[in-house]
């Protein structure tokens, strides 16, 4: 187990090439312990993530969705499919009744 600052400064730099694995899952248990620590040790990651590995990237966007970070795996699904994709990456929320909540309530 590394310290946060640790963490946060490999997170912040070019140390995820080194062990991304390990860094990975070192960010999934401080999200665990401490979920607001977690979500700004998320946001630096994702801040960074273009040094993570492809095959890493999707364990990056659990956790940013464990952190409830639910836009920045929309942001990152654009850039993925690429602007002139025609996906519809808007998301429906709806209530446990079953209405649907405005786009302006969310």
């Amino acid at each position: 187990m590394i310290s946060t600052g640790v963490l946060r400064e490999k997170l912040s730099t070019a140390g995820w090439a080194d062990s991304p694995f390990e860094l990975l899952a070192e960010l999934s248990s401080v999200v665990f312990r401490d979920p607001d620590v977690g979500r700004e040790l998320t946001i630096r990651a994702l801040d960074s993530r273009e040094l993570l590995a492809d095959q890493y990237r999707p364990i990056l966007d659990e956790i940013t969705a464990n952190t409830g970070l639910h836009p920045y795996i929309v942001e990152n699904l654009k850039g993925f499919l690429g602007s002139s994709s025609k996906c519809n990456t808007s998301l429906k929320v709806e209530c446990c009744d079953g209405n649907e909540i405005p786009a302006s309530e969310q």
